[in-house]
């Protein structure tokens, strides 16, 4: 009887791992954005764990089977409020949030010649973006623009 309780056990939470629903970070933008601003996702992110940030296309569908926990996310990338950012640890997912459209991260495949990848990925050290206010927009500058 034992035996069985224990398998059971086992085989619940061997069942849960794969259902594990990444936590949403909310990013906070002020109602006065500065002109020039940089958005830092070290300084934003609440979770100390994180090797990589995903940026997904909008109304992408990429196939990330080899990351866990996107199953219950993939939605959210059919939108044209927000573009998806995703936080990766050793191809886990471990949190998104979602970046409201007015911060013009869609310049990542216009300046690009990757215009038909599905998403970028940026080390953690990397995860900073430059922005600039131009008309009702707050638009990417890279080195190329």
């Amino acid at each position: 009887m034992m035996r069985i309780f224990a398998f059971s056990i086992f085989f619940l939470a061997f069942l849960g791992c794969g259902r594990f629903t990444p936590k949403k970070i909310d990013l906070v933008i002020p109602d006065q954005i500065p002109f020039k601003f940089q958005l830092d996702f070290t300084e934003l992110a609440s979770i100390p764990n994180w090797d990589s940030l995903l940026v997904v296309k909008p109304y992408a569908d990429p196939n990330f089977n080899e990351l866990k926990g996107y199953d219950n996310l993939s939605s959210l990338t059919q939108s044209d409020i927000h573009i998806l950012v995703l936080y990766v640890d050793h191809q886990r997912i471990v949190a998104y949030s979602l970046v409201p459209r007015i911060l013009d991260l869609n310049q990542l495949w216009e300046n690009s010649e990757s215009s038909d990848k599905d998403y970028y990925r940026f080390p953690k050290e990397e995860a900073k973006f430059s922005f600039e206010k131009e008309e009702s927009v707050y638009v990417l500058k890279t080195e190329n623009t």
